[in-house]
């Protein structure tokens, strides 16, 4: 099989995610102002003034939830006097959406005992225009889940669009790089289009996964929120709790992750020969700018990865995987203050060379070397260009005066 060639099938174009992301952020943006009305709502009521009210009807609407449980929301109608002139309202708070939350019950029996005594309920009325009113000016705490949902949803839909368009752009960059210089596809990607010597890019990475962790965060408070304030079920405790304790473990591991790259910054790669090719050997040299000060030896691990399906469906099978022991003593730049880990690994024959972006299934090749220092252990991956070539000519070769270990 020549470079490029595989896969039996293609994930979403960007043009497809772009699609896909829309009805997300419409849905976000809509509910964030919806919040955003009631918030300002209830803000606005802080300067209006209080009237005697005469409630004339009320009414509890109870329908069934999603969850099992029931929704709730009161409807009311009253009359009051403000400035000689008689007004009818119903609206009973700034927020306009039911919930199950129980205090809607309890100003049900609230004001269905003004309905029935006769007694006055004191409304809140705008000065500025009287016809507008108010019987509570608070917000229910369940109507400020509304402001992270929608941040959640604005957000995923925003960035599977970014996705997109970054996706389709990418594509077209490429094609025009394959047709000025077939047989060589590992330079169409970005991730190796430099040369030789490639970054980890360990900065670019946290940052996803601390945004994948933080969203996570905001996402599961909305329900830390509802099984605090209302009487949930015992299986709802249970699931939530598994949900906190999985993103309290994601937020401490990009902490670790964080305490990492400050430790030992962003590793580089530098490849004798690019790209690797199936039946040749891997030469490298896997640099660090710091010392790492290593107990025993570094381990590094040459892993081929195939993915097929996606989401739920998706099924990942390891084709290869080998590792080797590099001891400290061998660290070319130790006694310069930096660390320089040369790697010699055979590629076998019969694996497949990385996938296109977008085929699936794909397959993954990459590089990684752990090692135990005290404190914060070291550890780097590279994705590895990794194609298979009949022209052997074809194999960029880095010239000897190129190879430094800083």
């Amino acid at each position: 099989m020549s470079a490029g060639q595989g896969g039996s099938g293609r994930t979403f174009s960007g043009g497809c995610l772009v699609l896909f992301g829309l009805p997300f952020l419409g849905v976000g943006l809509f509910v964030i102002g919806l919040f955003g009305k009631q918030f300002l709502d209830q803000h606005r009521a802080a300067g209006w003034e209080q009237v005697p009210a005469r409630i004339e009807s009320v009414k509890l609407n109870e329908s069934p939830g999603d969850d099992g449980g029931n929704t709730y929301s009161v409807a009311c109608r009253y009359s009051y006097e403000y400035a000689g002139r008689h007004h009818v309202g119903t609206r009973v708070a700034p927020d306009v959406w039911g919930s199950s939350d129980s205090r809607h019950r309890e100003r049900f029996a609230i004001l269905d005992r003004h309905r029935t005594s006769g007694q006055p309920f004191m409304a809140w009325v705008n000065p500025a225009r009287p016809e507008e009113s108010l019987l509570f000016r608070e917000m229910m705490p369940m109507s400020w889940v509304l402001l992270p949902f929608g941040v959640c949803f604005a957000g995923a839909g925003a960035s599977v669009m970014i996705m997109g368009v970054r996706g389709s752009r990418a594509k077209r960059r490429r094609a025009r790089f394959l047709a000025e210089h077939p047989g060589q596809p590992w330079r169409a990607d970005k991730r190796w289009a430099s040369g030789f010597v490639f970054d980890s890019h360990a900065g670019a990475k946290l940052a996803g996964q601390w945004t994948g962790a933080v969203f996570m965060a905001v996402f599961i408070s909305m329900f830390v929120f509802v099984v605090l304030t209302q009487s949930a079920p015992l299986f709802a405790l249970i699931i939530v709790g598994i949900f906190v304790l999985v993103t309290l473990w994601w937020l401490g591991y990009s902490a670790y992750q964080t305490a990492q790259l400050v430790k030992y910054g962003s590793p580089r790669l530098a490849m004798a020969e690019l790209p690797a090719a199936p039946g040749r050997t891997l030469t490298a040299i896997v640099l660090c700018r710091r010392h790492v000060d290593v107990e025993g030896a570094f381990r590094v691990t040459l892993k081929c990865q195939r993915t097929t399906g996606s989401g739920d469906s998706s099924k990942t099978e390891t084709l290869h995987e080998s590792s080797i022991e590099v001891p400290h003593d061998r660290d070319l730049a130790r006694e310069r203050g930096g660390t320089a880990i040369p790697v010699e690994m055979p590629i076998p024959a019969d694996l497949p060379s990385i996938s296109e972006p977008g085929e699936s299934p794909s397959v993954k090749w990459t590089l990684s070397v752990k090692a135990a220092t005290p404190g914060v252990d070291f550890s780097a991956e590279f994705d590895l260009p990794v194609f298979r070539v009949d022209n052997e000519g074809l194999i960029e070769r880095r010239a000897p005066e190129g190879d430094r270990s800083r």
